[in-house]
C-alpha cells in the first residue's frame, strides 16, 4: 500500500496546473503559503486545467478507471501530492485501518458541508406530557370518587344503618352476619331463635344514625330506635380493616351486649313465649334476649292457673346487664284448695279413730295435764283406753311451690276436738279433756294427684 495522498497523474502531454516541465519534473503548481479558505487562493483542484477552461478529460480523483493504471511511490521518483498536505477538511475518516477499503482523500482546499441534523419534532414530547397529566387528572379524579364514595356508601354509619334495619325488619341472618350481638356471661341463648323476636308484640322502629365521630381507624355513632312507643338510645362503635373492592373501607361494626330476662317457671308442658312453644330451665333463670318484647304464657291445670307476663327491652348499656325480671306467679286453682280441704277433713276424721293418748302423725293428743294435780295423761292414763271427737273442723288455705310439685296449707280458721280416757288411779273416763284444732302441713302433687302430711 501506498502512502501519501491517492491523487492520480495527470495525463502526459498535459501540464499539470499549467506549470512547465513533465509529469516528473520538479514544476507543477505548489500549496499556496495562504491556508485554504481564503479569497482567490483556493489552489485548483488535481486535474483541473485552467488553460482549457475547463474539466480536464481524465477520471475523477478517487475512481480510477479500468485502463488506467494507479501510481503511487517508486523508489527513486517523488510522487504526485509528496510535500506537505493540503489543509482540507473532511466529514468522513481520511485514514486507511488494516483491513479496511481505502477511502479517497478529498480535493485539498474543499472543506465538506457538515450535514445538518434534522431538527426533532416536539410533538411526542407534547404528547407525553398531555398523557402525564391526563394520568394525574384522572388519579386526583378517582381519588376525589373513591373519597366520596367511601363516605356515602362505605362509612361507619352506614353499617350502623344496615344493622338497625336488619334489627327493625327482623332479619336475624343479617344481624348476626353483619355483627353477632354479645351474649352476657352466664346468660341462657334459647330465646335467641328468630322466632320468637320475629313474633314479638313490640319491634324496633325509628332507627336512626343521629350522629357519627371518627378518629383514625375508629368510629363511634350515636344511635336511637323506639320500642312500643318508648324511645331507647345506644352508642355503636366500628374499626376500619382493611379495604374492600380493592379502593373502599372496611368498616367492622362492634356487636352490641343484649338485654336479659329472668324467668323462673315450673317444668310443664305447653308454656310458650310469644307464641312459640317454650321449655323453660328448672327455677330462676337468666335469657339473653334481642330487643322485642316478650310474652310468657304457662297453660291451665288441673290445680294451677294459667299465667302470663311480657316485658319489653332494648339492648344493653353495660356488658354485665341487671336482669328484667319476669312475674309469672302461677297460682293453684279453687279446685286444689277444695281438694286440699278434703284431705284435711279426712285425715282428721282418721286421726279421730285412733285410741292412743300420743296419737302420733295428727294435730291432736290427749296428753292434757291436770291444773289440780298436775299430772298428766301420759302417766295416769290407761294406753289405748282414749277417745277422740271432731267437734269442729278447721277451715285451712293451700298455696303451691313455683315449681308446682308441691304446696302447702295452713288453719285460717281453727276446729275443736274432745277426748276422754281411763286413768289408772280414777277409773273408766276419768280423764276427759278438750282443744282447738289448727292443723297444718305439706301438699305431695304427683301429675293429677294430691296428698297431704300433717306437721
Amino acid at each position: 500500500m501506498s502512502s501519501g495522498n491517492n491523487f492520480p497523474p495527470p495525463p502526459q502531454g498535459e501540464p499539470y496546473g499549467g506549470g512547465s516541465g513533465g509529469p516528473h519534473g520538479a514544476s507543477g503548481w505548489q500549496q499556496s503559503d495562504q491556508q485554504p479558505g481564503g479569497q482567490g487562493d483556493v489552489p485548483p483542484q488535481p486535474g483541473y486545467d485552467p488553460g482549457h477552461g475547463g474539466q480536464a478529460p481524465f477520471p475523477q480523483q478517487g475512481y480510477p478507471q479500468p485502463d488506467q493504471q494507479q501510481y503511487g511511490y517508486q523508489q527513486g521518483q517523488p510522487q504526485y501530492g509528496s510535500g506537505p498536505a493540503p489543509a482540507y477538511s473532511t466529514s468522513g475518516p481520511s485514514m486507511n485501518y488494516a483491513g479496511s477499503t481505502p477511502q479517497p482523500a478529498p480535493a485539498p482546499g474543499y472543506v465538506a458541508q457538515q450535514q445538518q441534523p434534522k431538527k426533532k419534532s416536539k410533538m411526542p414530547l407534547i404528547l407525553s406530557l398531555v398523557a402525564v397529566g391526563v394520568v394525574i387528572l384522572l388519579v386526583v379524579i378517582g381519588a376525589v370518587v373513591i373519597s366520596s364514595v367511601n363516605r356515602s356508601q362505605y362509612g361507619p354509619d352506614k353499617v350502623a344503618e344496615k344493622y338497625l334495619e336488619a334489627l327493625q325488619s327482623g332479619d336475624i341472618a343479617a344481624v348476626n352476619e353483619i355483627a353477632a350481638p354479645t351474649v352476657p356471661n352466664g346468660a341462657n341463648e334459647t330465646l335467641l331463635e328468630p322466632a320468637y323476636v320475629q313474633n314479638s308484640e313490640e319491634k324496633i322502629t325509628e332507627a336512626a344514625v343521629e350522629e357519627t365521630t371518627v378518629e383514625g381507624d375508629t368510629a363511634t355513632m350515636a344511635a336511637s330506635y323506639s320500642l312500643g312507643g318508648q324511645p331507647y338510645e345506644m352508642t355503636l362503635t366500628a374499626t376500619k380493616d382493611g379495604k374492600q373492592g380493592l379502593f373502599f373501607d372496611n368498616w367492622v361494626l362492634a356487636p352490641p351486649t343484649l338485654q336479659t330476662i329472668a324467668i323462673e317457671l315450673p317444668k310443664l308442658d305447653g308454656v310458650t313465649v310469644n307464641g312459640q312453644e317454650f321449655t323453660p330451665q328448672e327455677g330462676r333463670t337468666e335469657y339473653a334476649v334481642l330487643p322485642g318484647s316478650y310474652h310468657v304464657s304457662t297453660p291451665e291445670g288441673k290445680y294451677f292457673q294459667a299465667a302470663e307476663d311480657q316485658v319489653t327491652v332494648g339492648f344493653s348499656e353495660s356488658e354485665q346487664p341487671q336482669p328484667a325480671t319476669m312475674n309469672v306467679d302461677v297460682q293453684p286453682t279453687e279446685g286444689f284448695h277444695d281438694e286440699v280441704q278434703k284431705l284435711v277433713d279426712e285425715k282428721l276424721d282418721e286421726c279421730a279413730k285412733n285410741t292412743s293418748i300420743m296419737n302420733d302423725g295428727c294435730p291432736f293428743n290427749a296428753d292434757a295435764t291436770d291444773p289440780r294435780s298436775g299430772m298428766k295423761v301420759s302417766e295416769d292414763g290407761v294406753e289405748d283406753s282414749v277417745s277422740y271427737t271432731i267437734d269442729s273442723k278447721p277451715k285451712v288455705e293451700a298455696s303451691m311451690s313455683a315449681d308446682l310439685a308441691a304446696g302447702s296449707f295452713y288453719t285460717t280458721e281453727p276446729g275443736r276436738y274432745s277426748f276422754k280416757a281411763d286413768s289408772k288411779t280414777a277409773g273408766s273416763g276419768a280423764w276427759t279433756g278438750s282443744g282447738a284444732l289448727s292443723p297444718g302441713g305439706t301438699v305431695i302433687i304427683d301429675g293429677d294427684s294430691l296428698s297431704i302430711e300433717f306437721f
